[in-house]
């Protein structure tokens, strides 16, 4: 319990002064491949080069046009099921994990997602017949090649707003995952005028690099238009060992407004009921809503903590269930 409680106090610190953008998501978690619920239509996008994957969440929400942020390969999140790590870590994870932990991380609900390479990539811009770049027309292979030189990730802005302004062709063959063909090409299609801005984030007391606090705030609302919610900070600790426990859980509970600050295994796997514990009497509302998002576990009231205001140890009525 004490290298958990480290781990999340290291992640509470960059990732605990984010506000929580609600998609509208259902009860229970908004599924990966259907539409999205409520206004807000994004896109989680990997492109795995080296040395570094070029990260994006790409769309629009409510009245807002479309908008596109580069995420930095180098911040460090919490990746639900798999504890700690950076946006690089998470980019080489499947897809669908991937599309959680940057759900989680920018504290909005992304229900689509595509991941390529720099081959895949090339051949994408190739098939329209390159992109403009500044004042050039540069081909598929050179523009990958800007996104593995040194200042790669300062072009990938660059990169993807010529990609996307040239009407990008989408092709099963040209990505090595993708949740919906028509959804990703349907997004891809209308983010031709997007405006691409960089993701904030700054060094934490720790020197990590972190989500910029409530700058991510207004940058978020400026891109996608979502409302948003005072986040309620969870800790995920599995203790049933059943794999994806993590990953699961941050379905379910990110759409509606929580956002996972610790994502670890409990002390010992032999928790028959799930137990919710709100860290005082304040948080009670929301360990009875993750009650009812998880569908099993006791509500208890546990001593006060400045990690998250719920903490959640996952048994086998979960993972059973």
């Amino acid at each position: 319990m004490a290298s958990v409680l480290a781990s999340a106090l290291v992640a509470a610190a960059g990732l605990g002064a984010i506000g929580l953008f609600r998609g509208g998501g259902r009860r229970g978690g908004a599924p990966f491949g259907g539409e999205d619920s409520g206004h807000t239509t994004l896109l989680a996008l990997a492109v795995r080069t080296q040395p570094d994957s070029m990260v994006a969440v790409i769309g629009w929400g409510g009245d807002a046009a479309p908008s596109a942020i580069t995420v930095p390969s180098s911040m460090f999140i919490t990746i639900p099921g798999h504890g700690d790590g950076t946006v690089q870590s998470a980019a080489q994870l499947p897809a669908r994990s991937f599309a959680i932990a940057l759900s989680n991380a920018l504290g909005v609900w992304i229900g689509h997602y595509a991941v390529t390479d720099a081959a895949g990539l090339a051949r994408s811009i190739d098939q329209t017949g390159g992109i403009k770049i500044g004042d050039r027309q540069v081909s598929g292979r050179t523009a990958v090649g800007y996104l593995s030189a040194a200042q790669g990730a300062t072009l990938w802005k660059d990169v993807l707003q010529g990609w996307l302004a040239s009407g990008p062709s989408v092709r099963a063959e040209d990505f090595q995952e993708l949740d919906d063909l028509d959804a990703v090409a349907g997004i891809l299609g209308a983010a031709g005028d997007a405006t691409v801005q960089p993701f904030p984030t700054e060094e934490s007391p720790s020197r990590l690099l972190v989500p910029a606090g409530a700058e991510v705030q207004r940058v978020l609302a400026q891109a996608f238009g979502s409302p948003t919610r005072t986040p309620v900070r969870v800790i995920v600790l599995n203790g049933s060992g059943a794999p994806g426990v993590g990953e699961r859980v941050a379905e379910r509970l990110i759409p509606a407004g929580f956002q996972i600050v610790a994502s670890e295994n409990a002390a010992s796997f032999n928790h028959a009921r799930t137990s919710i514990v709100a860290s005082d009497r304040a948080a009670r509302g929301a360990a009875a809503e993750v009650r009812q998002l998880l569908g099993v576990g006791d509500v208890t009231l546990g001593p006060s903590s400045n990690l998250g205001e719920v903490t959640i140890v996952v048994g086998e009525d979960f993972t059973s269930g």
